[in-house]
Parts: structure tokens; sequence; C-alpha cells
């Protein structure tokens, strides 16, 4: 039981006490019952927010889970390009594999490795989410507006590919992460290189938090403006 609910049960104890005692007066019993309305709604609050997180704490394990189902099929199919690395949360190919430095239109030979790598996609049936990165090196030539926009235009390049090879739109999201999420140290060349990838997750619809509907604002009329009969 959290420690909330130990002071609840004595407040209700001393309450007990003070009462048989008969020597309680009017205004310390309603303090007492005060203090017991309080303890008793911080006791509700911690276990609401207990049970939320146990929630969370259920859906991510779910979420680990089916990702390891899903990994484990695409390990069984054996049909990858030697490009294409095949980690425990999916695949990872390097940014040079699929395009030209600060660049968001496939190469040939890239398109050719996405081909083969939506045909294991669709043979295993899988949702993927396709996940653009950088390196931390600020944009100066290549006249994006930074990284986080070069990161989601190769994603949405990959995606694109995806779709002529005939993998529903419906079962891809886009991200583009720019420089957030490095894998290596961003303090060497090597490093860099690490970092400017495209990663392919698998993952199954039903793992994912519900998305809460948004209710759009209504439309107000434009005014109509009348003519002026003088002009």
């Amino acid at each position: 039981m959290p420690k909330t609910g130990w002071v609840v049960k004595a407040v209700v104890l001393g309450l007990v006490f003070v009462v048989a005692q008969g020597c309680v007066s009017v205004g310390k019993y309603n303090d007492l019952k005060d203090n017991y309305r309080r303890l008793q709604e911080q006791l509700n609050d911690a276990n609401s927010k207990l049970a939320n997180a146990q929630t969370a704490l259920d859906r991510e394990k779910a979420v680990a889970e089916d990702l390891g189902q899903t990994v484990a099929e695409l390990r069984k199919l054996g049909t990858l390009p030697k490009e294409v690395e095949l980690t425990d949360e999916g695949l990872t190919i390097a940014a040079e594999v699929l395009f030209d430095s600060g660049k968001a239109t496939l190469k040939r030979h890239g398109k050719e490795v996405l081909g083969k790598v939506a045909k294991a996609i669709k043979q295993a049936g899988l949702n993927v989410r396709i996940d653009g990165h950088t390196d931390s090196d600020p944009i100066k030539r290549s006249g994006w507006a930074s990284n986080h926009h070069l990161s989601a235009a190769r994603a949405l390049s990959v995606y694109q590919e995806f779709v002529k090879n005939g993998l529903s739109s419906s079962k891809i999201h886009v991200v583009g992460w720019g420089p957030n999420r490095p894998r290596a140290s961003n303090a060497t060349a090597s490093g860099k290189a690490k970092n400017r990838r495209v990663e392919i997750k698998p993952y199954k619809p039903e793992s994912l938090p519900p998305i809460a509907p948004i209710e759009a604002a209504p439309l107000k009329p434009k005014k109509r403006v009348e003519p002026n009969p003088k002009t």
C-alpha cells in the first residue's frame, strides 16, 4: 500500500480515538475530517497515477514483444541485400547507399536495394515506420532549411519507392529525426557516417496507443461585402 494509505489509516484511528474519549471539540473534529478528506484524495490520485503507469508499461511490453516477432519474421526471409543491416529494432541502411551528400533523391542503386527490401516486407506482411536520420553537421550548401527537413525528405523518398514497389501507403509511417537520435558519436567522421541513415522499423497497428479524435472548429462564414454604388 502507498505511504499515503497508512497516513489515512492513522487519521481514521485518531478520529475514532478522540470521539471515544469524548473530549474533542467540534472544531478539532472538523479539522480531522478535513485532513482525512485531503489525504483520501491524495491516495486516490496516487492510485490513479500508479494504474496509468502500469498501463503504459504493459503497452511498452506489448510493443517490444511485437517488434521481436516481426524482426524474427524478417530474419527468416534471408533475402535482404548486403547493404541492409538487420538489427533488433528492424532494418538500417546507410544514407550513402541511398542518396548523394545533401540530397533526398534516390540513387539508382538505392532504388534497387529498396526494391528488394520492399519485396521482403510485403512477403512478411508487415507495417513499417521509416525513420530518417542525419549527423549533427549544420546545413551549409545543400539548400535545406535544417537537418530535420533533410531527414524527413529522405524518409519520404523511401516511402514513395516502397509504394511504387507495391506496399500499401496505409501500412507505412514516416518520421524525420534529424540529428536527434544518433547511434554513435558525432565527434568523428566514422561516427557521423553511422548516424546518417534510414531505419525501417516494423510494428503491429494493435500495439500502438489509440489516437484521440480531433474536433475541428466550425468555420465562420465570411462577411459579404456589399458593392459601393458610388464606385
